[in-house]
């Protein structure tokens, strides 16, 4: 199994997104690829990572809220805005090290374990 980011979670109202160009389909920005989803019982901000495809007992990577579930089938939707997909993602760390060290533990013990452990 290819270990993937499948969503990535964020708070507050769904509203700016859509007004952004981006459709909506039960809560979640369907993009090819990695997808956002919102969460809206609280305030704005990113709030985890949702990954397939990796130990099912990571609960985050340096800090950063980890959520592990069954992959899902693509998921599309023809936006206003012309989004196709994510290009990346930045997330601030005060040791880029110690990050990208979490990071490749996470990586390497998944490929060890074929992500298997469910």
């Amino acid at each position: 199994m290819i270990a993937r980011i499948d969503w990535l979670v964020v708070g507050g109202p769904i509203s700016p997104w859509q007004q952004l160009g981006l459709v909506e389909a039960d809560g979640r920005i369907p993009i090819f690829g990695t997808g956002i989803e919102v969460d809206i019982t609280g305030a704005s901000g990113m709030r985890r990572l949702v990954f397939s495809g990796v130990d099912p007992q990571i609960m985050d990577i340096d800090g950063v809220a980890v959520e592990v579930r069954d992959p899902v089938p693509p998921m599309f939707a023809d936006h206003p805005l012309g989004v196709s997909h994510i290009d990346h993602v930045v997330i601030t760390t005060d040791s880029l090290s110690r990050t990208c060290g979490a990071i490749a533990r996470h990586h390497r013990q998944s490929a060890q374990t074929g992500a298997r452990g469910r």
